[in-house]
């Protein structure tokens, strides 16, 4: 019974915030390296709610790391991490608007340009209608499971409000 409310919870919700947005293999067929020019990659993108950022890349020889700021990102400051990624393969979908500041922690990576700031604009056919930050919390949502180290929530259009923990895992509440 769980399992069929929780279907029917994530069914609602994949239909109100345009979930299948666009995914975007950042560095394009360079993937995450240091080959490309990430100002000019941006450049030529449109992100938006609902998009997907996708870092492929050679985990032995580099990471994703998430700065909270736009000094931190200019500074190549990794000790200001938010989140890290290792796996070589790692999604990130996009849930709120404005900038999001990632570079690779491998050293001397940063400084030579292995850095991208994502600014997802709200574009008139972005779903959600509202975001706010929010602290890290546990609280359990009705089907009893706990949200773990929350920090962004999004009410979606019709109501329905998600939240992305550290980790990137959306989960949707009533």
């Amino acid at each position: 019974m769980v399992a069929m409310v929780m279907f029917m919870v994530v069914s609602l919700f994949l239909g109100c915030c345009d979930a299948a947005g666009t995914v975007y293999k950042v560095g394009d067929e360079d993937g995450w390296s240091l080959k490309p020019n990430y100002t000019y990659w941006t450049s030529t993108k449109n992100f938006k709610v609902g998009d997907t950022i996708l870092f492929q890349y050679d985990a032995k020889l580099h990471n994703v790391i998430e700065v909270k700021s736009l000094a931190d990102y200019r500074n190549c400051n990794k000790f200001s991490a938010i989140a890290t990624y290792n796996s070589g393969n790692d999604s990130i979908l996009i849930i709120t608007t404005g900038h999001r500041f990632f570079m690779c922690g491998f050293p001397g990576h940063c400084a030579a340009g292995m850095k991208v700031d994502i600014n997802a604009l709200n574009l008139a056919n972005t779903s959600a209608s509202s975001t706010t930050a929010m602290p890290p919390t546990s609280s359990p949502n009705p089907s009893g499971i706990a949200i773990q180290d929350s920090h962004e929530r999004g009410i979606c259009e019709g109501g329905f409000t998600i939240t992305r923990n550290l980790r990137g895992i959306l989960i949707p509440e009533p």
